[in-house]
């Protein structure tokens, strides 16, 4: 078992042997050219030629000293850690800041997997939603005491928000703004619960409850023009009720995904609408990084079946 472990260890000397190697360096770049267009990383691999080659390389590689480069790096150059003291309401809903995401986001249903794999995928999807489920409800009580705590209404509402409740969104968002009007974030959760309640609503109410959303989430980008939620907010006022978005709207996302590149769920939207488009290029270059990347996202499996839809370059 020793012998079969896959450390951080294994991936540096991996990479540093591609890269220094005048043999190997090129079929690495076949390899991530072929990523980039979308093959699996099954096909993607068979740049390097025989597997078991590959290994001995580098295992010979690893036993002999490795060429390096010593730097330094002047301390006056170094900029100083940005330190933020929070307040009391912030501390104190910050262990719920932190726990939201992997509280509330589901694993796949489990489609495309033999039956005995689905049986389990199907037992832990309803195990948590069952563990979802009874956070938000302990959350919703808190919020309820600290009914005058900006930030357990924000919380509540971008959990609201993110498990479909957009009644319940709306309510704690205008809860937060009756403490702190021109709220920026809950602001920017009222007008994306707007959005959801017109796109649920009667289609002959839908453009104009759109517009007073819109509006909505432009007073949060008002508030805050750096924030990367009413960017966002504003982008799926389009997408999310199937009309396509203005230059404006992607314009708004683009920055949002420079703002944040780690978040995986920007990507996805705004490549899953690239491909809606039938701009199969753009869609590819934007949901690659959420597809193939080495983090398991929730989204990862949405961006894989979106990226299977398009037609290979």
């Amino acid at each position: 078992a020793k012998k079969s472990r896959w450390t951080p260890f294994h991936a540096w000397i991996l990479t540093h042997y591609l890269f220094f190697s005048e043999e190997r360096r090129p079929q690495l770049s076949r390899y991530l050219a072929a990523i980039a267009n979308g093959d699996s990383l099954e096909e993607a691999a068979k740049a390097f030629g025989n597997g078991a080659k590959l290994q001995a390389d580098v295992i010979a590689y690893d036993n002999r000293a490795l060429p390096y480069d010593r730097m330094t790096y002047p301390p006056d150059r170094a900029p100083e850690p940005i330190v933020q003291q929070l307040t009391e309401g912030q501390a104190r809903f910050l262990k719920g800041r932190i726990e939201l995401g992997s509280r509330i986001e589901l694993p796949p249903p489990g489609a495309d997997l033999d039956p005995k794999s689905a049986e389990r995928a199907a037992k832990y999807r309803a195990h948590a939603i069952e563990a979802r489920d009874k956070w938000l409800a302990r959350l919703r009580e808190t919020a309820a005491r600290y009914r005058s705590n900006v930030e357990a209404q924000l919380l509540l509402a971008e959990a609201e928000c993110r498990t479909g409740n957009h009644d319940a969104c709306a309510a704690a968002a205008d809860r937060a703004l009756a403490i702190q009007p021109g709220s920026s974030p809950a602001l920017a959760w009222k007008g994306l619960a707007m959005v959801q309640q017109a796109v649920a609503g009667p289609a002959s109410e839908r453009a104009a409850k759109l517009r007073a959303a819109r509006g909505v989430i432009a007073r949060a980008n008002r508030a805050d023009t750096e924030a990367v939620m009413p960017l966002i907010a504003y982008f799926r006022s389009y997408a999310d009720a199937g009309i396509e978005p203005p230059q404006a709207a992607m314009a708004g996302m683009l920055k949002a995904i420079d703002g944040v590149p780690a978040a995986p769920a920007s990507k996805l939207l705004l490549g899953t609408e690239l491909a809606r488009e039938g701009r199969a290029d753009a869609a590819r270059k934007t949901l690659l990084p959420v597809a193939k990347g080495g983090y398991d996202s929730p989204e990862k499996p949405k961006a894989e079946a979106v990226l299977k839809g398009l037609a290979k370059p």
